[in-house]
């Protein structure tokens, strides 16, 4: 809003000498010539500085300042401390902002009543809450008033709030919701008749909408219906187990003052023994034929006017069946020659008593060319002498508990002729240079008796160290440790009979190694110059990188998030910064790609988080770094030409799946797991920025493939599939304050800036920092030194590291299949990641990083670490991956 006395605020910081002199200049720039405020009035003459007032606390402010006039304005600092070190404006931040008019309101709200709606004839009540809603789109509705009147009585009578009366027309004040929904309680609405409701509406404009603005409701009362609910009376039948009843539940219920209503038959408990169906008044049960001796259900029923029972119970006794003999029925069975099988003879036999007794099996006749066994369940084992006879049979009876003894049954055996045995292929996964023991023949088959010593290899393994066929069955095969992703082998095998099986293939996946922290080195560094190139320089740079081969593409200084381009020079391992080769200056100078998106940048996106160089084009992933609501949903567009920053066509922003959990850090898959899973690249990104709610609470890994479409000018959907991934509800760790400080994985303060795939390893690396594993994290805490922690800061400021996460990307595979949910995955690895040049993990951190496969580097920029005066570009840091 225009003010002619507005104060602009402010704090400065300064942890050494402090702060001794804020100076502020206001500009407005949409005018020509600029304008500068001069501390009485607006001028083009003089770019003057103004001292602001400093407090104790090192807030400050500049008063009295003429904002009347709509337009738009910027602010420029220079901050001097007591030892005379100066910030001049262009080291400090630019606060741009506009001066608009609010739109003046001068229509008046509109509203309607919801209950009663008009011409409705509802149910006599002496409580009722009449309800409805009012809007007002510009100032706000601010009083809803109403006046409920009676016309059918002669004079009309008027609702006071606590009763009726004909002299007083009456508006009451009805409470209106924050969703400008409002309601009128406690009105006394008793009588039968004839009501309207009259309504005025008020914003805080003033607007009046009179009762002649609104419309009129109308509607009527009726009596209450009343009336006697139904009486059910409980029922009592007999059935003999196994059979079927109707029982007309009704026949002796009634209703005092009404009908009953034979479609409100209702079961409520239902019976444990048997089932039901409903037929009108009849309820059709069923038993089950089981021992039982009882069962039982409840019903209602309800009248004309809507009016239900009590519960009823109908009691049903279970008569036994009479006893009657068991029935035996005639089985067959095939069984391959000179083995054996169970034969389950009980399995079609009956006996309506439910009481056939397994221990009671009577064997008649005998099989004649095998061996029978009664087992303690009624089982019959037969094993066959291995003759040359087509068949074979035997002959029994069963008894019931009581004694009665079925028919004899017959049981008839077919002997069939032993045929090859099946060999069925094998996929084994396993551990680079481990040993496996290989049960081959567990998926194989024979009609006969497989014989465990007869395994014949066909093609031996070629990436075996130690290859041993088992007296058992089972191949001992040991890995050889080489880099080979795969090997196979293959057999035969044989029956007893001495037929062989056809070969089958074993096919064995090597799963690669794990990194650990010591198969990372340090190879080299270099530096960067901190000039001024094109739109931005490396101070306070945001460091997010890309290696292009001999060139590495970075993010310049954090509040431009311009890109440029420097050759790699050659590396140096030292630990002086003095020592280390610099850059020189750009290949390609700093330009702003943000808002030259092909369809603007409509969700004012001002962050870069992630590069990545494909087929010559450069994919940008970025967000808004505050971006409250967490609504924002594009996030990654594309530099058509890597080798033109300046000039090149840019795609539209397209929409990542994930939106800010998925899209920050970018890196490709290697070749030989892009088929596994499914994906080109991986795209992570973590919470350590605002907002948690959009962000992974944990490093996370979404797999896409980076479609061709991705240079389109209209905005696209990028489908990812989420590996792994973390929320507030689910987070890596679940103490993020590590107040019981047993947090050695993932805090507030962690925030992960980088993840890629080792080539060659089952290992996915991020890498970024973290803070108060051995503190914990408070929230604007007051540090050892006495200064206030703006927002969330590890209990002691030294307790703050650069930090790893490695993780198994075998994880990943149980991801897919549904047999763990991505936050479900743990790193099997994490800890300090000390680099050269970190000397204060809050002033040194990891800004970002980039592997590059041809070397095997992990190229990492260390932020802020080549201090000089105020230049404080970063270092680049390689580590080499063993």
């Amino acid at each position: 809003m225009p003010t002619t006395d507005y104060t602009i605020t402010g704090v400065a910081s300064d942890n050494s000498s402090g702060v001794r002199l804020v100076s502020v200049r206001v500009e407005r720039y949409d005018v020509s010539p600029k304008e500068y405020w001069n501390g009485t009035h607006w001028t083009s003459g003089s770019r003057r500085f103004l001292s602001a007032t400093l407090n104790a606390d090192n807030t400050w402010a500049l008063p009295g300042i003429d904002l009347s006039a709509n337009g738009d304005y910027r602010i420029r600092l220079v901050v001097r401390d007591q030892a005379n070190n100066i910030a001049r404006a262009k080291h400090n931040p630019v606060t741009y902002f506009t001066v608009n008019s609010a739109p003046t309101d001068s229509t008046a709200p509109t509203g309607i009543v919801s209950a009663p709606i008009d011409d409705e004839t509802i149910e006599a009540n002496e409580n009722f809450t009449i309800t409805g809603t009012a809007t007002d789109d510009l100032s706000g509705v601010k009083k809803v008033q109403i006046r409920v009147e009676r016309f059918d009585v002669s004079p009309t009578q008027y609702w006071t709030g606590s009763k009726w009366v004909t002299n007083k027309r009456r508006y009451l004040t009805a409470h209106v919701n924050a969703d400008d929904s409002w309601e009128l309680t406690s009105v006394d609405l008793s009588s039968e008749g004839d009501y309207r409701i009259r309504m005025m509406l008020r914003d805080f404009s003033n607007n009046l909408a009179r009762a002649k603005d609104n419309p009129l409701t109308v509607f009527s009362v009726a009596a209450s219906k009343t009336g006697q609910p139904p009486v059910a009376v409980d029922d009592a039948i007999s059935i003999t187990a196994g059979g079927q009843a109707a029982i007309n539940v009704l026949h002796n219920d009634s209703d005092p003052d009404g009908t009953l209503d034979t479609g409100t038959l209702t079961v409520l408990a239902t019976p444990f023994h048997g089932d039901y169906t409903i037929e009108g008044a009849t309820v059709i049960y069923n038993h089950d034929g089981g021992t039982a001796t009882a069962d039982s259900f409840t019903y209602t029923i309800a009248d004309d006017d809507n009016n239900t029972s009590s519960a009823a119970t109908v009691s049903i006794t279970i008569e036994p069946h009479p006893q009657v003999a068991p029935v035996a029925q005639d089985d067959s069975f095939i069984l391959a020659i000179g083995t054996s099988g169970l034969i389950n003879i009980l399995g079609n036999d009956s006996d309506i008593n439910h009481n056939i007794d397994p221990a009671k099996i009577e064997l008649i006749t005998h099989a004649t060319s095998g061996d029978l066994a009664v087992q303690a369940d009624g089982n019959i084992l037969y094993t066959h002498d291995g003759g040359a006879h087509p068949s074979d049979s035997f002959s029994y009876r069963v008894a019931d508990t009581t004694g009665l003894t079925s028919a004899i049954a017959v049981v008839s055996i077919e002997i069939e002729p032993a045929t090859n045995p099946v060999a069925n292929n094998d996929t084994i996964r396993m551990n680079q240079g481990t040993l496996q023991v290989i049960n081959v023949l567990g998926n194989d088959s024979a009609n006969t008796v497989i014989d465990r010593e007869s395994i014949l290899i066909t093609l031996s393994p070629q990436h075996a160290s130690d290859f041993e066929v088992g007296s058992d069955g089972t191949i001992h095969y040991r890995h050889n440790g080489d880099n080979s992703l795969s090997d196979v082998f293959k057999y035969r095998m044989f029956n007893t009979q001495g037929m062989p099986s056809n070969e089958a293939t074993v096919t064995i996946t090597i799963k690669p190694a794990l990194l650990t922290i010591s198969d990372f080195s340090y190879e080299g560094a270099f530096k960067l110059p901190a000039d001024q190139f094109g739109a931005s320089s490396l101070n306070y740079a945001n460091g997010v990188i890309e290696v292009n081969g001999d060139s590495l593409f970075i993010v310049g200084h954090n509040h431009d998030n311009a890109i440029a381009e420097f050759s790699i020079p050659t590396l140096v391992n030292s630990h002086s910064i003095a020592k280390l080769n610099s850059t020189g200056n750009p290949v390609q100078k700093f330009t702003r790609v943000i808002n030259r998106a092909a369809t603007g940048n409509p969700e004012n996106l001002d962050q870069i988080v992630g590069l990545e160089r494909v087929n010559g084009s450069l994919v940008v992933n970025m967000m808004e770094f505050y971006d409250a609501p967490a609504n924002n949903t594009l996030t990654t567009m594309m530099i058509k030409d890597a080798g033109k920053l300046s000039t090149s066509a840019t795609s539209a922003i397209h929409r990542m799946n994930g939106a800010a959990r998925a899209a920050g850090w970018l890196s490709e898959v290697p070749a030989e797991l892009k088929q596994e899973l499914g994906a080109s690249h991986i795209s992570g990104h973590s919470s350590g920025d605002p907002i948690i709610s959009r962000l992974s609470v944990g490093p996370s890994a979404f797999g896409l493939n980076l479609p061709a479409n991705l240079q389109s000018s209209n905005s696209q959907n990028i489908p990812t599939f989420e590996f792994q991934g973390f929320s507030l509800d689910n987070p890596l760790h679940s103490d993020l304050s590590n107040s019981l400080r047993e947090n050695s994985l993932w805090t507030h303060m962690s925030h992960a800036r980088y993840g890629f795939i080792a080539p060659n390893t089952s290992t996915y690396v991020t890498v970024g920092w973290s803070a108060g594993h051995q503190t914990g994290v408070g929230y604007k805490n007051t540090l050892e030194d006495g200064s206030k922690c703006p927002g969330y800061c590890p209990n002691k400021s030294t307790d703050a590291y650069n930090y790893y996460w490695l993780w198994n990307i075998d994880d990943w595979a149980r991801v897919k299949s549904g047999e763990l949910e991505p936050h479900e995955i743990t790193p099997y690895e994490s800890g300090e990641l000390n680099l050269p040049f970190q000397t204060d993990a809050y002033l040194n951190e990891i800004g970002g990083a980039s592997y590059d496969a041809d070397s095997g580097l992990l190229y990492i920029s260390v932020l802020r670490a080549n201090i000089d005066g105020y230049d404080n570009p970063p270092v680049i840091v390689a580590l080499k991956v063993n």
